[in-house]
This record gives structure tokens, C-alpha cells and sequence, in this order.
């Protein structure tokens, strides 16, 4: 693996381990000041702090949290890389001994710059694909699948 890929494969590690633990404070060395990010869950949003803001975990608390990384393929060249991914999270909380839990999965198209010999993530789409379980997680801040859609895009969110 070049030197490049490597450093991109950890970086996008850091973001989801970020999502993960609910660290908004690390998306500072992750993200290029004027990301974009074109979600299904989340709609478009740009810039670090509408990212720090939108990608906030607001559901309940959580007694679980565990994120992993699929299929994460990186193409990089001198100042510029494309990575997809696929990233499925199991979230719950434990009452009277029982996991009330919510699965979801879905892929990462990321674009990634070099930025004074730094790499950073300037185009975030995601997808989500796959969820189960309890949905009241986040039924008030995210937009969930609409089966008659695919992938719940009213548009294509790649070009």
C-alpha cells in the first residue's frame, strides 16, 4: 500500500471512530474547511462547523456505540484521492438487562485533497442502505430510507 492510501485508510478510521464516540473536537484535522456533504440521512451541508453541528449524535444516550469499517477501497495520487467504503454502527441502550438497539449500514464516496502536506476529506457522500431495530434512535434528526427510492435520493447525489 502506497504511503498515500495508508494515510487516508487511518484518517478515515479517525472519522468514523470520531462517529462513533460522538467527537465532533476531531473533525478539525479530518475535514477541509469548506467540506461538502451530500447525505441521505442528513441532506447537504458545507463547512467544518455545520459539520460538527449536523454529524452530532442527538438520539439518546448511548450504552453501545460500535462502528466498523467494509470493503474500504482508496485510489490516491500526489494531491488528490477517492475512497468508498462501507461503514455499518450497531447503537443501543440498555434497560433491565436488555439491549433496545438500531443497526445501520451504508456506503462512503469520500474525495480527498492534500492541503499543505496534510490529507483532508473535501466531499463526503453518504448512503445509507440498511437499517433495523429501533428507529426512534433518530427518527427526529434523520431522514430514514424511502423504499420507493433508491437509496432515498430524489437525485443522483454523485454528479
Amino acid at each position: 500500500m502506497n504511503d498515500a492510501r495508508g494515510v487516508i485508510k487511518e484518517k478515515f478510521a479517525q472519522f468514523v471512530w470520531s462517529l462513533q464516540d460522538n467527537r465532533q473536537e476531531n473533525y478539525e484535522d479530518l475535514f477541509c474547511e469548506q467540506i461538502l456533504f451530500r447525505t441521505q440521512t442528513l441532506g447537504e451541508f458545507r463547512g467544518i462547523q455545520e459539520a460538527k453541528e449536523r454529524l452530532k449524535w442527538y438520539g439518546p444516550q448511548r450504552d453501545v456505540s460500535r462502528y466498523k469499517i467494509y470493503n474500504n477501497t482508496i485510489f490516491a495520487e500526489e494531491e488528490r484521492g477517492i475512497q468508498c467504503a462501507y461503514v455499518v454502527a450497531l447503537v443501543g441502550t440498555i434497560v433491565d438487562s436488555y439491549l433496545h438497539h438500531f443497526q445501520f449500514g451504508g456506503h462512503y464516496l469520500i474525495e480527498w485533497e492534500k492541503q499543505e502536506g496534510t490529507w483532508k476529506m473535501s466531499r463526503v457522500c453518504y448512503c445509507l442502505d440498511m437499517e433495523c431495530g429501533n428507529t426512534m434512535f433518530v427518527a427526529n434528526y434523520w431522514k430514514l430510507i424511502d423504499y420507493t427510492k433508491y437509496g432515498g435520493f430524489d437525485e443522483n447525489p454523485i454528479v
